[in-house]
């Protein structure tokens, strides 16, 4: 994607002018808007991502946490993130807006998946819904590239309204395995998710899992579905819904017999995805989804 650049002033009276344009961005064009990049015609879904710029504050609202593209792994964050918009961050909202008024865009494609933008704005005192199908044009998806751009600013320097995260961890002995899952509230808001007894092996749209795979080098990988009949009775509290306060977690265990094929020597090594489902508060419930940074088992 390429970039798109915008010579602006910025006027008092918040007024936003444009003299690349020539148009004038009022104070109630920009009172909100949303984009959201989301997938359709797929039974499983990615989880769409939005942008939402509400007056002065910009928003991020990310349910899928994303791999770092340096290094192929680490954690960039789940929940709701918002940042003071600052004058720069306010044109980037508008460029996107010119971009998706700038001309008549073509119904979405008939397929089985489609990547998608859809945007509801104001500009120009002319409202613009609907949605963008990023398969119809690389020359148009360039001018698109902001999206991008607001997201990571609001990641970087945004405050966690809302956050969570997962850490696991395991340990074997006594022919035994037990993997700990520890869930971090990284946000402002207290989280409520459903508990063990509604995670499932295989889930479908909406349904809560956990996965954790188990390696070693010159061995087969065994794979765990966490779930209520393996969670330890000290963590039973825990099993229909977990409830978690800012700045607080919860610690999960499960426990499950080692075969012999398994063994108890080699360097072993972890990952695992989760698909939790949220219940509090409502307006970020349903479903999010993350892979959780490989790390090391201790035996």
């Amino acid at each position: 994607m390429g970039n798109l650049s915008v010579a602006c002033i910025i006027l008092p009276l918040s007024a936003l002018i444009s003299a690349c344009a020539g148009t004038t961005m009022t104070k109630n064009d920009s009172e909100r808007m949303s984009f959201t990049q989301d997938t359709v015609g797929t039974s499983r879904p990615p989880q769409p991502t939005s942008l939402i710029l509400d007056g002065d504050v910009a928003s991020l609202i990310i349910r899928k946490s994303a791999q770092n593209p340096d290094t192929g792994m680490g954690y960039l964050g789940i929940g709701e993130y918002a940042l003071q918009a600052s004058p720069d961050l306010k044109l980037k909202f508008e460029s996107l807006a010119k971009a998706l008024s700038s001309q008549q865009l073509p119904s979405p494609k008939p397929a089985r998946r489609q990547n998608v933008l859809r945007y509801d704005f104001r500009l120009a005192e002319r409202t613009y819904s609907g949605i963008y199908d990023f398969s119809l044009g690389k020359d148009f998806n360039s001018k698109l590239k902001t999206f991008g751009e607001i997201k990571n600013a609001i990641l970087e320097n945004g405050n966690p309204v809302i956050g969570f995260r997962p850490e696991v961890s395991a340990q074997a002995a006594g022919g035994h395995i037990t993997i700990s899952l520890t869930m971090v509230n990284t946000g402002e808001t207290p989280l409520e998710l459903t508990g063990p007894s509604a995670w499932r092996e295989d889930s479908g749209p909406g349904v809560a899992s956990v996965t954790v795979g188990v390696s070693s080098a010159g061995k087969d990988s065994s794979v765990y579905y966490l779930d209520s009949e393996h969670l330890v009775v000290e963590d039973s509290q825990h099993s229909d819904v977990i409830s978690i306060e800012p700045a607080q977690s919860v610690t999960l265990r499960f426990a499950y017999p080692l075969s012999v094929s398994e063994g108890l020597s080699g360097d072993y090594m972890l990952a695992a995805r989760m698909v939790a489902v949220i219940l509090a508060p409502k307006r970020f419930a349903g479903p999010i989804e993350t892979g959780v940074d490989v790390v090391r088992m201790a035996y």
